[in-house]
């Protein structure tokens, strides 16, 4: 087993009871929201289109448009989000590094260094569990290793706050 398929593997048993994305924006709507701003009269028609029930029922081509819906997803929805875009990024890890959504899902990993960011970002990352955020870390070490991939966010996502996970 690659060690790709070894975090797939772990992201599921870790993320399994992961049921509830919350009332806030869904993966499209927050595309939306990145796009034409919070007032758009697209929320809605995206919003349906986010039909899953659990995050392991999103398909993939939900991810090949997405860009950056961090900013916009509550807390909640992070944590939802997160084993399907972890999954999305390291099945399709050659076209993934090319991809805007692993270069802004490294960047929303990072802690920031604003001090008016940080309480927020850690309440955030709190969200998830010692196995959730062990797997996550394992993730960033595995794009933190890859040679000349232009992922230099992941070391930093570690360094800033995962590495007491790894």
């Amino acid at each position: 087993m690659s060690d790709a398929a070894a975090q797939i593997t772990a992201i599921r048993l870790a993320f399994h009871h992961v049921t509830e994305r919350g009332g806030g924006p869904t993966l499209r709507e927050a595309d939306v929201i990145r796009q034409y701003g919070p007032a758009n009269s697209r929320r809605e028609n995206a919003r349906a289109l986010d039909n899953d029930k659990r995050w392991w029922q999103i398909s993939d081509a939900s991810f090949d448009k997405s860009i950056n819906p961090f900013p916009h997803l509550d807390d909640k929805a992070f944590v939802y989000y997160m084993p399907a875009i972890l999954t999305w990024c390291l099945k399709n890890h050659d076209r993934a590094i090319k991809h805007k959504l692993l270069a802004s899902l490294l960047d929303a990993l990072v802690m920031p260094t604003r001090w008016d960011l940080v309480d927020a970002q850690k309440k955030r990352f709190a969200a998830f569990n010692r196995e959730q955020a062990t797997v996550i870390a394992a993730c960033l070490k595995f794009w933190a290793g890859l040679d000349n991939a232009g992922l230099s966010k992941a070391q930093d996502a570690l360094d800033s706050y995962w590495k007491q996970f790894a």
